[in-house]
């Protein structure tokens, strides 16, 4: 029989993981894939871990959250809708998903961790302390979720900027690439305007390769700011991003496809359709 533990403490959950047995974590239904002679730890009943909130210029998402509820929420469109894209893309993956079951196992080619990293997203971490207490941190996302600290823990929630009044983004995935194997699968984009002129005023980009973190191009978008949103600007952010974020292609393919200048064009394109209601 599966023994499931819902504590209502993060000192008691800490103290849970603590234990010298295999525990899978989850939130309100079984994990996605559950492992025999496992121990359930279900944090469903954790406040720090749950909610989608907008506090003082800063969207923190909990990461109990399920992607079903990031596709509802009105409160991340326009600005984070490159998170809302990637969980459509992740729940269609694998339908029930959510943070709690893909972000303690970081795989590259999900799209929820380019969406987080175009958003230059932080996590928030509790730590069991020597003394039996618990600390929290704020960290970036990479040293968040690859340098996890040998003592009990738990991933709490993600925070990033919620920009100015008018910033959108949006995040594009290829698909149905068969035996093809481009130079980069999916790209997102993170934009800031000014809700007088229009002028892009920020922004940023980031490419998903086959094995490696998402790249994020800051260069390339030097073309952009200070620019209206318009086809040349975009194609001026293309041409620079062609030749200053090279993509590591996969090793020896049996075909290659550059499709990054296409990614870049479509996730650039969609995110400036999705501010121009907001500069208008």
């Amino acid at each position: 029989m599966t023994i499931i533990y819902r504590p209502d403490t993060l000192e008691e959950a800490l103290d849970i993981l603590a234990r010298p047995t295999l525990i899978q974590v989850t939130a309100g239904g079984p994990p996605p894939a559950p492992q025999p002679r496992a121990i359930i730890l279900d944090t469903s009943r954790l406040h720090a871990m749950a909610g989608i909130h907008r506090i003082a210029g800063e969207f923190i998402i909990g990461v109990n959250t399920p992607y079903t509820a990031l596709i509802r929420s009105p409160l991340l469109w326009p600005a984070a809708a490159c998170l809302v894209d990637a969980a459509r893309l992740r729940e269609d993956d694998l339908p029930g998903s959510a943070f709690i079951h893909d972000l303690p196992q970081v795989s590259l080619d999900n799209p929820i961790l380019l969406a987080l990293t175009v958003l230059d997203a932080r996590v928030e971490m509790a730590v069991r302390t020597e003394q039996g207490g618990v600390a929290r941190a704020i960290m970036p996302l990479r040293d968040g979720l690859l340098t996890r600290p040998e003592r009990p823990h738990l991933l709490l929630n993600l925070r990033f900027a919620a920009g100015g009044p008018a910033t959108a983004s949006a995040l594009y995935r290829a698909e149905d690439l068969r035996a093809l194997q481009p130079d980069a699968w999916a790209a997102a984009a993170w934009l800031g305007m000014d809700p007088e002129s229009g002028i892009i005023t920020t922004a940023r980009l980031a490419i998903a390769t086959h094995d490696t973190w998402p790249t994020v191009c800051e260069n390339p978008l030097t073309d952009l700011i200070g620019s209206p949103p318009g086809r040349e600007a975009i194609e001026a952010a293309v041409r620079l991003a062609q030749r200053m974020c090279p993509q590591p292609r996969a090793s020896t393919p049996l075909f290659s496809l550059a499709l990054s200048a296409h990614l870049i064009r479509e996730t650039l394109d969609r995110a400036i359709a999705r501010s121009r209601p907001l500069t208008s």
